[in-house]
């Protein structure tokens, strides 16, 4: 986009108290898209997959742009932690095994469960270190509440 575009965006987004997510955020939201389409191609048979899938892809996209509910902020239930509890509770059912996974499925599921136990309830940029939660950038086994 132009500068001028660019300039008339980040005035809008300011006079309505939107805040896209810092580049590191993003990036993580990123990965959990991504790796949700990877579920919905490898377990287009299983509905319950790609319909999570598909509402964790919604709610990223609108935290990603900081859009949430239209005002930049969520209102109501936590948005956030519905979406996430029910692709988590989805993934440790069917978390792989070498008996039941033993290929590429096995290992976007895992890498689900990782990315997840790393997104916060919000950008946590520009926070001071000692409020933010050890999950962030926390390893796996130190983080999922399982």
């Amino acid at each position: 986009m132009g500068a001028y575009t660019d300039a008339m965006i980040k005035g809008w987004q300011k006079q309505a108290g939107i805040k896209p997510a810092s580049a590191e955020y993003a990036e993580l939201l990123r990965q959990i898209s991504e790796t949700a389409f990877e579920l919905i191609k490898d377990f287009h048979s299983d509905s319950r997959i790609p319909a999570a899938a598909y509402e964790l892809i919604k709610v990223i996209e609108l935290e990603r742009s900081g859009i949430r509910d239209g005002d930049g902020y969520w209102h109501g239930g936590d948005v956030i932690g519905h979406v996430r509890g029910d692709m988590v509770e989805i993934c440790k059912e069917i978390a792989p095994s070498p008996e039941y996974y033993p290929n590429e499925r096995g290992v976007a599921v895992l890498k689900m469960l990782e990315l997840l136990a790393k997104w916060p309830d919000f950008d946590f940029d520009g926070v001071d270190e000692k409020y933010k939660p050890k999950r962030l950038g926390g390893k796996l086994e130190e983080s999922l509440p399982f």
